[in-house]
């Protein structure tokens, strides 16, 4: 290159940057991070009933122009304001060099919301009606007839804008970024979805980094969408998101969501659905597929030759013998049965065009759902929608040729018409019940349902919703649920022509601790099914090793082949499994950390192994399961060291750069993930046994903070703590080995006595050696006695020898003197619990699935009462101080019900009409369980002790759940009552009982303590002693924790921890009622009379009401 031409290029190369770098100043940037001014208060969430008194300093020598930006427009400042509603601080001026620069920050104030935060910045006249991308809607043209589209939101032109991301009131993350209007048809309705994507040729940036979405690991995305739920937006504002969730169990690719509060320039603009865009990026990140290695398509397909092919092979080879092998290679048939199921069970005419489907150059198609809102039309229960989408007798626009050929075609081969017919009465049967829908509807009304009032009101109550309105069109939408339920199967009958229908039912004993059931080949397992099946088709079932804590014995008929073929009308099968016995090695070889850090370029995890005893181990023959991924480890040719580890690792080099520590031993593991936040570990020996487990499970709250975890398994809880690559050299991997011994009271005994001999003898020689005792034959001889005797009693006896199994030596951990002819009884319950003590779920909600929904859960009486707490840590992230104060999650009480509980008892009274109105109550009475709300525990004592009695003389009642908020204070106090009532425990044993299962939190409660200290057993409530010896607990101690470790901290003051008694009252007023009292103290009208004992809404002057 001559050196004109490099100046040239130099000189373009400059001219470029400087042409960028004007560019990119030309956004808005963060006022945060703005390095010439100084905030008095920096952007973020301020609460309800706070003002700012804002001011800023100018450190730039620059003039500076303030703006707030509000609801009410945007206003000039100067350079000290007040911020009392949520608003936008905007600063402009001129850097030294002459170019614009532009700050902007959100502040939320004086104002509560129950929902993470997404706050917009835009350029009023550009974003706005009249002229903005915001205005938009469609008319028909009277002459031609023709839908005519008016307004720039059909143009879907990007503008550029600035967000901010608030979780958990923390902001995560703040970016410019482009929006622009987001969908179909929906653009002419008075809400419109909105498209955030980050650009980082314009900002700088290619990601929005932050944890988005409940159900994803990921936090980095280029596009995400602001969804208003499309033709649901002034209905339920539920549909796409539940229905999603429903398609998520059918193991169906949906678009990951969160329910968020959005405000565009201040204005409050309603709850939206923050949600994937399904698009390239869509499977890039999600399966870290590079662009040249996938194809995504949407419609018809017809234009990509591979897919055309296939379909076109479809169509005419039918009847061909490989038919069915040629299908199953070009696509994942599951996916698109399972895909066609559920939009024909939901009747949804707008999956005509919404098709996407997508395939690996080494896999196969599969689909992917998403746009739901117009399914769930009542007009449409009665239509046979799955003839419409099968073999149509008439074309609608719903159902054009392009999108029912591919379907139609397989299902004229009989292999895949049994296929599909078995598949959808066995998807009806499970996932697609009346009562999954009811549930996920459910789970996603309760977490916007306390915005929604203020939702409702949104732009000067955009559609005139009210919360009675909105109740009433959400029942609706169950109500199609209900009804489909009784039609789907004569649908399914007259489009398919099949015969008759019989039940087939099958469940395993271990309901809601995993799913281990397989039908007809199904990647899609349950725990139980029962429904109606077609007389044509016999039914495969297969019972799955897919949790090997268990083992599959035989079904309840007697026979053990794991697979089975039935026939509709057979009698009821159950899987019989049973929970494999421990390992001798248990606690001395353990499964003892598991470390993750989730990414799409460079994930990191690992597992550990550690040698606890003093015998090295050969661990030829012993298997590491993980049963979230399915993957088997074999160890072979492995010996284990003493106090040594083994690390399994997907990155060995990169872990032996961090740890630094070169006597561990490195084996590879490839866990087929790169975010492995859920795993289950579990280490078998050589017979099976189970010698350890590791649970680890990286919640949304926890990921939204940090995408690295140390997970501790330390006496089988397990413990999380934040961890970067560069502190993994401080954990410690090695054991602190403590020789001991097991011995029983005889071998104790002699232990003692062959030592007391040897020290004489020892004594003796002295004396000999010394000259103090001179040497003759008499005391030669009784030397030697003395020294055999020494001898004889040193032999080691049985009992204190190294236990022996499989010709290795394994040392006791711990020194044990047991006496065999006075061993106590020990209760066990169903569960698998020895102790009232110990918790099956912890603090975070960790631990047996069985019981998931719970927090601290422990048995109290087993197989009879058992105690704990909510688990509402789904609501932190919405309402940050006080998500504790609620009843049970809906989703847990289902749990619960499914593991044999019938009861559950909420001992507070906080939320509980909110969230369980009497309609929802009495729906799950009808279903068999009871949920009922008795804050006053001394006046609830007799029902209760009677339900107490009335259940331990049932053998065929459930369990009975009682809990306050945390599972510590307020069922503690009534599970002492009940240990006093009916096991005999004194009021002191009692009192550090209660202690002991506070976790740490017992420091204080004076009055709690005093109401255990004096109650006296109530008559006429008592066990037998049969029922004693079965249902009481033998713990005879009780350690109390003197600190509180950080997993079980809360953020609850003492004072906040027990639910408070109503002191304060209201006097009523001359023109009073109750209404008008229930708004002053921000209560139910139901709430007062219920405190108060009002049977009816008459109120009289100057009567004093009892208010929270």
């Amino acid at each position: 290159m001559s050196r004109t031409s490099f100046y040239a290029v130099l000189f373009f190369i400059l001219g470029f940057s400087t042409y960028l770098s004007s560019q990119n100043n030309n956004f808005y940037k963060s006022l945060k991070n703005a390095k010439d001014i100084e905030l008095s208060h920096a952007p973020g969430i301020y609460g309800q009933s706070k003002l700012i008194d804002f001011k800023i300093k100018n450190t730039s020598g620059q003039e500076l122009t303030y703006h707030t930006i509000d609801a009410s427009g945007t206003k000039i400042q100067e350079s000290a304001f007040t911020i009392s509603q949520p608003t936008i601080v905007k600063v402009d001026y001129k850097d030294s060099l002459g170019n614009k620069k532009c700050y902007v920050g959100s502040y939320i104030v004086n104002v509560k919301h129950h929902l993470p935060i997404v706050s917009l910045c835009v350029d009023h006249d550009n974003f706005f009606p009249p002229n903005g991308v915001y205005y938009g809607y469609h008319t028909t043209d009277s002459i031609p007839g023709k839908l005519v589209t008016v307004g720039r939101a059909w143009q879907k032109e990007p503008i550029r804008a600035f967000a901010q991301f608030f979780i958990g009131n923390k902001m995560r993350d703040e970016l410019a970024l482009d929006v622009k209007t987001y969908g179909g048809m929906t653009l002419g309705w008075k809400e419109k979805s909105l498209q955030l994507s980050a650009r980082k040729e314009k900002y700088g940036r290619s990601k929005i980094k932050v944890k988005l979405f409940e159900n994803l690991p990921m936090d980095a995305f280029q596009h995400v969408v602001l969804r208003t739920s499309g033709n649901d937006q002034n209905k339920s504002r539920l549909q796409d998101r539940s229905i999603s969730h429903v398609a998520d169990d059918l193991g169906i690719n949906t678009k990951a969501s969160r329910a968020v509060v959005l405000y565009i320039n201040g204005q409050y603009w309603g709850i939206h659905n923050l949600r994937e865009k399904v698009n390239g990026d869509y499977f890039k990140y999600r399966y870290n597929w590079k662009k040249e290695n996938f194809t995504e398509l949407q419609g018809s397909g017809f234009r990509n030759a591979s897919f055309k092919s296939m379909i076109d092979y479809a169509k005419a080879h039918f009847n061909d013998s490989d038919y069915v092998e040629q299908m199953n290679e070009r696509i994942d048939v599951e996916s698109l049965f399972n895909f066609n199921i559920i939009q024909t069970y939901i009747s949804n005419p707008d999956y005509r065009g919404n098709i996407r489907f997508y395939k690996h150059k080494d896999g196969k198609w599969k689909w992917v759902l998403y746009d739901t809102d117009l399914a769930c039309r009542h007009d449409f229960v009665n239509r046979n929608f799955i003839r419409d989408r099968t073999f149509p007798s008439s074309r609608y626009w719903y159902n054009p040729n392009y999108a029912t050929v591919l379907l139609n075609s397989m299902l004229k081969n009989e292999t895949f018409k049994k296929q599909f017919a078995n598949q959808y009465c066995y998807l009806l049967s499970t996932y697609l019940s009346t009562k999954n829908f009811h549930d996920k509807f459910d789970l996603n009304k309760a977490i916007i349902e306390k915005e929604f009032p203020i939702h409702a009101q949104r732009r000067s109550n955009l559609y005139r919703e009210s919360v009675k309105n909105w109740n009433s069109k959400y029942k609706r939408i169950l109500q199609y649920f209900s009804k489909r339920e009784k039609t789907a199967h004569s649908h399914l009958q007259k489009a398919l022509n099949l015969d008759s229908l019989k039940n087939i039912s099958v469940e395993q004993n271990m309901l809601g601790t995993f799913k281990g059931i397989k039908v007809n080949g199904s990647e899609v397992l349950c725990d139980r099914f029962s429904g109606q099946f077609f007389t044509n088709y016999t039914l495969d079932v297969e019972a799955q090793n897919k949790n090997h804590q268990y083992v599959f014995v035989k079904w309840s008929d007697g026979k053990k082949q794991r697979k089975r073929v039935m026939v509709p009308g057979d009698k009821k099968l159950k899987a019989i499994y049973k929970k494999r016995k421990e390992s001798s090695l248990k606690d001395k070889l353990k499964v003892k950390y598991f470390y993750v850090k989730g990414s799409n370029k460079n994930p990191v995890y690992f597992v550990s192994l550690l040698n606890e005893s003093f015998q090295d181990m050969n661990l030829d023959g012993f298997k590491l399961y993980e049963d979230v991924s399915g993957v088997k480890i074999k160890l072979k040719d492995v010996v284990l060291k003493s106090g040594k580890t083994m690390v399994f690792c997907n990155n060995d080099s990169l872990i032996k750069k961090q740890i630094k520590k070169k006597s561990i031993l490195y084996k590879s593991l490839d866990l087929g993930t790169n975010f492995a936040y859920q795993v289950s570990f579990v280490l078998l020996d050589k017979k099976n046994g189970v010698v350890d487990v590791l649970d680890a499970n990286a919640t949304d709250s926890m990921l939204i903070n940090a995408s690295n975890y140390l997970f501790t398994n330390n006496k089988n809880q397990i413990k999380s703590k934040k961890m970067s690559l560069k502190k993994l050299k401080k954990i410690d991997f090695a054991s602190p080995l403590k020789r001991t011994i097991a011995v029983n009271a005889q071998s104790f005994f002699w232990l003692i006595l062959s030592s007391s001999i040897g020290l004489l003898v020892f004594i003796t020689f002295l004396l000999f050696r010394f000259g103090i005792i001179n040497i003759n034959r008499n005391n030669t001889s009784i030397f030697l006695i003395l020294f055999s005797c020494s001898l004889a009693f040193a032999q080691p006896v049985d009992s204190i020898k190294p236990l022996a199994e499989d010709g290795e030596k394994v040392i006791a951990d711990s020194l044990i003197v047991t006496n065999e002819e006075a061993e106590e009884y020990v209760p066990i319950d169903k569960f698998g619990n020895t102790s009232i003590q110990e918790r099956l779920i912890d603090n975070k909600g960790r631990g047996d699935e069985r019981f998931d929904g719970t927090r601290n859960f422990r048995v109290l009486l087993f197989d009879l009462i058992y105690r704990g707490g909510g688990n509402n840590l789904h609501l932190k992230d919405t309402i940050p101080k006080y998500y504790l104060w609620n009843p049970m999650p809906l989703y847990g009480l289902r749990q619960l019900q499914k593991v044999g509980f019938d009861e559950a008892v909420y001992l507070y009274s906080y939320n509980f009409e909110y969230w369980y109105p009497q309609w929802r109550l009495d729906s799950l009475k009808k279903e068999g369980f009871t949920y009922r709300c008795e804050p006053k525990a001394e006046r609830y004592l007799p029902t209760y002790f009677q339900e107490v009695v009335d259940h331990a003389n049932d053998s065929t009642a459930g369990y009975i759940y009682i809990h306050c908020w945390n599972g510590w204070h307020q069922s503690g106090l009534l599970s002492a009552y009940t240990l006093m009532q009916f096991c005999d425990y004194s009021n002191q044993r009692a009192v550090k009982y209660w202690e002991s299962c506070t976790d740490g939190h017992y420091k204080g409660y004076r009055k709690v303590k005093d109401k255990i200290r004096a109650f006296r057993p109530m008559k006429g409530f008592s066990f037998t002693e049969e029922q004693k010896k079965k249902h009481c607990p033998c713990n005879k101690e009780f350690a109390i924790k003197e600190t509180t470790s950080k997993d079980d901290q809360v953020n609850l003051s003492r004072e906040d921890m027990m639910q408070k008694n109503y002191s304060k009252k209201h006097v009523v007023k001359a023109g009073d009622n109750l209404y008008k009292i229930s708004k002053k103290y921000r209560t139910s009208i139901s709430n007062i009379k219920r405190i108060n004992g009002l049977k009816s809404d008459l109120i009289k002057v100057g009567q004093a009401l009892k208010v929270p």
